[in-house]
């Protein structure tokens, strides 16, 4: 008799991995996607590519407002 599979532990859950994804670690969550049994390969990749290129824009947007922001502080003689 083969033994019955184990649910996989609450933190590997779809939602748990998303919310640690996009809510509160960002890429810092890969290893939690990867090694989470309730994702197939696909998804994997497709989470990897897209949570990556998010962090990248988001990276790029705040460096934009920053440089932005640093401009108009001089423009205003505050700095």
């Amino acid at each position: 008799m083969e033994p019955a599979p184990q649910k996989p532990k609450w933190y590997y859950g779809i939602v748990t991995v998303l919310a640690a994804l996009f809510l509160v670690l960002g890429p810092l969550a890969f290893p939690l996607l990867w090694k989470s049994p309730c994702f197939n390969r696909f998804w994997k990749i497709f989470l990897t590519v897209f949570v990556s290129g998010l962090t990248i824009a988001l990276m790029a947007g705040s460096w934009h407002t920053f440089n932005t922001l640093m401009e108009k502080l001089r423009e205003y003689g505050v700095i």
